[in-house]
């Protein structure tokens, strides 16, 4: 992987990134460092821990009208 995902947005009051893989047959990567501090005023974390994810772009099938889903629980989302 050479690149990661141009336009990709992380809103920070619920933790989600948002992207558009726009090339088809093509891997790309999403690196989050994740840090806890113990309060708001500290500037030093007290664990710090990267989160690799890598995506692969699909082409879409001709006869496919239905979105890509995230199904199961997602407690950040309240459902």
């Amino acid at each position: 992987v050479c690149s990661g995902i141009l336009g990709a947005v992380l809103y920070t009051n619920n933790c989600t990134i948002v992207f558009t893989l726009t090339v088809n047959a093509y891997y790309a990567a999403v690196t989050v460092q994740i840090e806890d501090y113990y309060s708001s005023s500290s500037t030093t974390p007290m664990s710090s821990v990267p989160l690799e994810f890598l995506f692969y772009g699909y082409i879409t099938p001709v006869d496919c009208s239905a979105q890509p889903s995230i199904i199961g629980v997602r407690p950040n989302r309240g459902t």
